[in-house]
Order: structure tokens, then C-alpha cells, then sequence
């Protein structure tokens, strides 16, 4: 249960183990950009147009974890065992049958994928290998979050950051390995291996170790039974993911807007703005991001046990508290984008036009990052007490906004990358905003799921 007192030192004590769980899982990102850096400015940007290929498989499979997040919490807030065990199997389930999929359609339409995003030809190949290499990998990729939302959702918020910090470890070592066959430049191995194929498979075998692990955790230390007493619920599955479908298709209308920002406004820019861009995103923003994303997930996860509790004014305290969290981790992330980035960039491009233009990246997105963590925060708050559908009609027209206001600021009026990062930032003060007002209004209190079907 939880306390009564929720004030900002007892989320915090909830929620950081959470942050550090969601940076864990962005330094993902961060180590791949880091060590394809000495494979030259092609690999570079092919990371940073590859971003948004693995933003729309994560759309995909996060049609599960949304589904089945606010099922498990209100389980678990209610004290329903039974409950909280069918929901578990039937996000299980449906994870892993989308994670099948994604990777045998993936894998045969990543070559339309690179070629819809009209690439020069040393990026569009570094591309293909990473994006190919991921969706071998399709399933631990698919399952690894979906455990961490089932622990999170339960309560337990240590469980998912010693998975995540085993995992980035295996990680940061077997990235050289596997891209260099060992350090790069360091005497005795080869120049490459595996190159950018070999920071997806990185990943990847990284992933799976993580996720039998968790596997083990659940049915060893958490009692649940992989395997259910019964048959799984069609109806159950179907309502799984319709709570998650508003996520989902949230999630990957974001990632097609930014594809096809590469088709229709990268290629008319030099090849080191997307460099850059790959820098600032993979870099930076996977701090900033997961920062706002652990603070609004511990936030969902308390929102739907206390509403699952039947406590409305405690899951509104929790509100209040979260979001005062996170507009302050929004403002120092905006300072640091600014102080810190001459420090860091230098340490991802030796190259000087790609470093100026991670910068100049940064010194804009540094504004909006306050309005991203405030979007943040109101999204998974209505993630967590299971009101999705509004989050929509939001993000939706918000993110396809991007494409024309880019295209008009970058292009037409000759802005260049610097207008297009300003309509990013427009944007995301718009969704904020939106976001704000409806959990304002409050109707997220009342928006108990279905019941779990019985088989």
C-alpha cells in the first residue's frame, strides 16, 4: 500500500530507483552511439535515423505494457492475487506474439524502411544493418520493458533497476566485442567485426540475459506461475490492448513524424545535422527523457494502486507531488543541456560541423525541456488509472504538426536545422499543455478497467 503522508520526499524514495531504472535502459542508446563513433559520420547518422525505426517497434510492443500496467497496479492496490497473476499472463502473452511478428515483418521490410527514408548510401547500409540486427533481437527487446512495467506495477521498484544495471553492463561490454572484436584500435584485433550489426546483437543478448533473470525473480521470489491454471482469454487479450492501443498508436505516430522528418526534411540538410541530431537525441535527451519518464512512471504506478484502493484524494496528492517533481527536473535539465554540452559532445564526433550542430540542437531543446517533463508526468498519469484514450487526441495532432511546422521554418523560411529543432519545441509546449488541462479536469479518477475475464 501507500503511505498516507505523500509528500515529495516519499515519492522521490519510491521513484528513484525507477529514474535510475529508465536511465539504465537509455544508456542503452548513449553506449551504441558512443562506440560506433570511430566507424565515422555514416555510422553516426544511421544511429540517429535508425531512432525512430525502434521508436516505432517499441510503439508496438508497448501496446502490452500500457495494457497491462494499470491491470496489474489496481490488482495489486486491491489485494486481488488472482487478479494480478491473469494479468500478468495475458500481457506475457500478447508481448510475445506481437514480438514474433514484429520481427519476421520487420526483418523482411527493413530494406523499404531505409529506402522510404531516403538515405546517402554509406548511411542507408550502416542503416540496414542496425535496424535488421535489432529485429533478430525482437524478442527480449519486446519483453524486457514489459517485465519492468509488471515489477514497477506491483510495487517493486529495486527489482527493475538491478535488471536494468545487469543488463547495460553486459552491455557496455559487449558492444567493442562484438563491433570491433575487442577495443577499437587496441593491438592485435581487427579494425571491425561486426560493425553496426554488432551494437544491435549487443543489445540484444544483453536484453534476453536481463529478461531470464526477471522471469526467474517473478516465478521464484514473486510466486507467480508462468505457465496459467487456465486457458488465456481472447476477450482478455483484446481488452489488453485496447487500453493499450491509444499508447501505442500515440507512440508510433511519433516515430513515423520523425521518419518522415528524415525523408522530407533531413535529406535537404547537410548529413552532420542529422549526425548531430543523433548525438542530442541518443545522447542527451536519453537523460533527460527517462529522468521525467521514471519520475512519471513511479507516479502512474502509485496513481493505480491507490485508485485500485478506492483513495481518490490520495491518488490525487500523488499527482500534485509528481508533477512538482518533475517541472523542476525539467528545468535543470535545460540548464545542463546548455553548460554541459561543449563538455560531453566532444566525447561522441571528432568532427567539428557535427559537434557545432549537436549544439546548436541542444541550446534550443534546452527551452522545451520543462514542457517534456510536464507532458510526461500528465501522460502516465493517465496511463496509470487507465484513461488512455484522450492521450490521442493529443499527442497525435501535436506530433503530426511537427512535419509542416518543420518544413515551414527549416525550408521555406530557410531557418535550416535550427527551424525545425523550434518546431519540435513548439510542439511540445502545445502537448504539454493539453495534457495539463485534462488531468486537471480529473475525469482519470474514474476510469477503473474491466475486469479480468475468466477463462
Amino acid at each position: 500500500m501507500i503511505a498516507r503522508g505523500v509528500g515529495t520526499r516519499s515519492v522521490l524514495r519510491y521513484a528513484w530507483p525507477t529514474v535510475l531504472s529508465c536511465l539504465c535502459n537509455s544508456a542503452f542508446r548513449i553506449n551504441d552511439q558512443y562506440w560506433v563513433g570511430p566507424l565515422g559520420r555514416d555510422a553516426q547518422a544511421a544511429l540517429g535515423a535508425s531512432t525512430f525505426v525502434m521508436v516505432l517497434n517499441f510503439a508496438l510492443y508497448f501496446l502490452a505494457v500500457a495494457g497491462s500496467m494499470a491491470k496489474v497496479a489496481k490488482a495489486t492496490g486491491a489485494g486481488d492475487r488472482a487478479a494480478q497473476e491473469k494479468a500478468i499472463h495475458h500481457g506475457l502473452a500478447l508481448s510475445t506474439g506481437i514480438a514474433l511478428c514484429v520481427g519476421v515483418v520487420g526483418y523482411q521490410a527493413a530494406p523499404w524502411l531505409v529506402r522510404m527514408l531516403g538515405l546517402s548510401a554509406g548511411v542507408g547500409e550502416a542503416a540496414l544493418e542496425y535496424i535488421r540486427g535489432t529485429y533478430w533481437m525482437a524478442l527480449p527487446i519486446a519483453l524486457a520493458p514489459l517485465l519492468d512495467n509488471l515489477f514497477l506495477s506491483m510495487g517493486d521498484t529495486r527489482t527493475p533497476l538491478k535488471l536494468q544495471m545487469l543488463a547495460i553492463a553486459s552491455n557496455f561490454v559487449l558492444n567493442p566485442l562484438l563491433i570491433y572484436g575487442g577495443l577499437p584500435g587496441s593491438e592485435g584485433t581487427p579494425t571491425v567485426f561486426l560493425g553496426v550489426y554488432g551494437a544491435a546483437y549487443a543489445t540484444g543478448i544483453s536484453r534476453a540475459l536481463a529478461v531470464l533473470v526477471a522471469l526467474w525473480v517473478l516465478v521464484h521470489r514473486k510466486g507467480i506461475r508462468l505457465i496459467p491454471h487456465g486457458r488465456l482469454s481472447l476477450p482478455e487479450l483484446a481488452h489488453v490492448a485496447r487500453v493499450g492501443m491509444p499508447s501505442c498508436v500515440s507512440i508510433a505516430i511519433y516515430g513515423g513524424v520523425y521518419l518522415t522528418i528524415t525523408e522530407r526534411i533531413f535529406q535537404y540538410l547537410p548529413d552532420a545535422a542529422l549526425a548531430g541530431f543523433g548525438i542530442g537525441f541518443n545522447a542527451f535527451e536519453a537523460v533527460s527523457y527517462p529522468t521525467f519518464f521514471g519520475i512519471a512512471l513511479a507516479g502512474a504506478s502509485m496513481v493505480g494502486r491507490a485508485l485500485g484502493a478506492g483513495d481518490l484524494e490520495l491518488a490525487q496528492r500523488v499527482v500534485v507531488t509528481v508533477r512538482r517533481i518533475a517541472l523542476t527536473a525539467g528545468v535543470l535539465a535545460g540548464v545542463l543541456f546548455v553548460v554541459l554540452g561543449p563538455w560531453i559532445v566532444p566525447a561522441f564526433t571528432s568532427e567539428p560541423e557535427v559537434a557545432h550542430q549537436a549544439l546548436v540542437y541542444l541550446g534550443i531543446l534546452a527551452f522545451s525541456q520543462v514542457f517534456v517533463a510536464l507532458e510526461t508526468a500528465s501522460e502516465n498519469v493517465l496511463i496509470g488509472s487507465g484513461h488512455t484514450k484522450p492521450i490521442f487526441w493529443i499527442s497525435v495532432p501535436g506530433n503530426l504538426a511537427r512535419v509542416p511546422l518543420g518544413i515551414l521554418l527549416a525550408l521555406t523560411w530557410g531557418w535550416g536545422p535550427a527551424g525545425l529543432w523550434w518546431a519540435i519545441n513548439i510542439t511540445s509546449i502545445a502537448k504539454a499543455l493539453a495534457l495539463h488541462a485534462l488531468v486537471v479536469r480529473g475525469r482519470w479518477k474514474h476510469a477503473l478497467p474491466a475486469p479480468l475475464a475468466t477463462p
